[in-house]
């Protein structure tokens, strides 16, 4: 028997009326009371009113104490609204009491939903994620009723994804362990995955229209927090290729769009380039541009589409453009951006600072890789290898070690700039006359710098280092016409005090009276804390009584 209806109330079988939310509570006390419930809705549409007590349960707040129970109620609803298709549209072909009962079912279905989205906003992080599992198992229910109503078809419910997206992403609250369960339990399908960055796109679309992008830590807490989860959901799970065979809702037929890879390296393309045109605090900035050259530009669609995120990225300074050289010489050299401040801005990171960043290591492999080229003009290479020289002054001893190493390189593969080590006598056989030091240490314009006229006069004073490793260092440039092969400089990028430091005990072994540790030693104990000739001798004596 289906249940009656009477104004718009829901009355049960002999005339009494659903119960109260206040005596719903009451009469369902126990999670074994709502298990007999779900029971015997899901057996019989004539126990179908169970849902409305269950509902009332569901819409109450939990807490500590009720939680388990809120919980438990939440999938009793959810298995009775499936077991009765209440995902189906109620506009289907039906009489009487069975069309009666389908629309009244149908509605409780889109309440149930307005619950459960309530839900995900909980404090609780257990319903919260209890929410959104139910929510997905009602995704897959109505996935795969349309399927079989319409056979041969396909049909995603992604406006119910959306909305649940819409409420995890919203900058309200942090939902990171709300994230990372969805990201571990759904984002490994391939249909998931696909939607799912559908919908961060046109949320990111909708929130760029309210802002522009921009590197800074001053943002709202919300622009924080909004920022926030969605890089959690973007940057832990990276992009797969075809085919795709692992689907959470009903598998679409064969030659649908959603089993070619490109339909998802579009959507892959357009969620991340929307994400990049939000806010951005600086620690995601950074750990964008971190997983640039490797996790995202290779799998956009067009990579031309960060040319105005990387150069603006580079041309911030500091960190940040150390962050963004290697996908931004990528788009110069793979994809033929002409960005001609490319070398300049190159030689200004090279200050004193850039020996003590956190990424140096990188910069120095980096800055390896962009100087290979034979063909880069002569007064550029000079200025490189003349800032460097400059720059060991007052380096540590691990950065002074990598620059001189990366100066030999420069010099091998450039003749012309050997200059710089030695000039030759004049016509009239004199030796060239250099008043000071012409090199401009000021000028950020490689070409205006002056480094071809000047000299590597800063590894004579290298020579005399306190650290005999770093002192010895300027001997390589000192190799007959250079004619040892190159340095393997990327083994020297990340020499610090601490790797030094370790070094040196590896090698306590050493004669102590070898050249390098020939220091000076006060073999005779003071005996007075002024010399002889001093007024104060007879006042302070050392080791004796006055």
């Amino acid at each position: 028997a289906e249940p009656t209806h009477t104004m718009g109330k829901t009355e049960k079988k002999g005339g009494k009326k659903a119960s109260s939310s206040t005596a719903a509570a009451d009469a369902v006390v126990d999670e074994d009371a709502v298990q007999k419930m779900e029971k015997a809705a899901v057996s019989s549409a004539e126990h179908a009113n169970n849902l409305v007590d269950l509902m009332d349960l569901c819409r109450a707040t939990p807490t500590d104490e009720t939680l388990s129970l809120t919980y438990a109620a939440l999938k009793a609803c959810t298995n009775i609204l499936v077991a009765h298709s209440a995902i189906t549209s109620s506009k289907q072909a039906a009489d009487g009491a069975v069309k009666v009962f389908r629309e009244w079912i149908h509605e409780q279905y889109k309440e149930f939903v307005r619950v459960l989205l309530a839900h995900v906003r909980a404090p609780h992080t257990a319903m919260q994620v209890g929410a959104c599992n139910a929510l997905m198992q009602l995704l897959k229910a109505e996935s795969e009723s349309a399927a079989a109503a319409a056979s041969g078809s396909h049909a995603f419910p992604y406006h119910l994804l959306e909305r649940l997206l819409d409420v995890m992403l919203e900058g309200d609250e942090d939902r990171e362990d709300l994230l990372a369960s969805y990201n571990e339990t759904f984002m490994q399908h391939d249909d998931i995955r696909l939607y799912t960055l559908r919908a961060i796109e046109k949320f990111c679309a909708r929130q760029s229209e309210k802002g522009s992008r921009k590197v800074t830590a001053k943002l709202t807490d919300r622009e924080y927090t909004r920022a926030n989860n969605i890089f959690q959901l973007l940057h832990e799970r990276e992009y797969v290729a075809g085919p795709y065979a692992s689907f959470f809702a009903a598998s679409p037929p064969e030659g649908h769009p959603s089993l070619d890879e490109s339909t998802h390296k579009n959507a892959f393309s357009n969620c991340w380039i929307s994400f990049l045109r939000l806010p951005l605090p600086q620690e995601i900035f950074k750990a964008v541009l971190l997983q640039m050259h490797d996790d995202i530009m290779p799998h956009l669609l067009n990579p031309r589409l960060l040319i105005d995120f990387l150069t603006d990225s580079y041309n911030s300074g500091g960190v940040v453009s150390v962050l963004a050289l290697q996908a931004l010489f990528t788009l110069i050299q793979k994809y033929d951006l002409d960005y001609p401040d490319f070398f300049p801005k190159l030689y200004a990171l090279l200050e004193p600072s850039i020996f003590h960043v956190r990424h140096r290591g990188r910069f120095f492999r980096l800055l390896n890789k962009f100087l290979t080229s034979t063909h880069l003009p002569a007064y550029l290479v000079a200025a490189f290898v003349k800032r460097l020289s400059r720059l060991c002054l007052s380096a540590p001893p691990g950065g002074s070690m990598f620059a001189v190493r990366m100066m030999y390189n420069l010099l091998k593969r450039h003749p012309a700039c050997k200059v710089l080590m030695h000039r030759g006598l004049s016509d009239q056989g004199e030796a060239p006359e250099i008043k000071g030091d012409p090199f401009i240490a000021d000028e950020r314009d490689p070409a205006k710098c002056n480094a071809l006229e000047s000299s590597l006069w800063e590894m004579e004073a290298l020579s005399h280092h306190y650290y005999h490793g770093t002192a010895n260092t300027p001997k390589v440039l000192k190799t007959p016409a250079l004619k040892a092969v190159e340095f393997d400089v990327n083994e020297f990028a990340d020499l610090s005090y601490a790797t030094l430091l370790t070094k040196e005990k590896k090698s306590a072994k050493r004669q102590r009276t070898s050249e390098d540790y020939s220091v000076p030693v006060t073999f005779t104990p003071p005996s007075a804390l002024f010399g002889d000739a001093s007024a104060f001798a007879t006042s302070w004596t050392v080791g004796r009584k006055a």
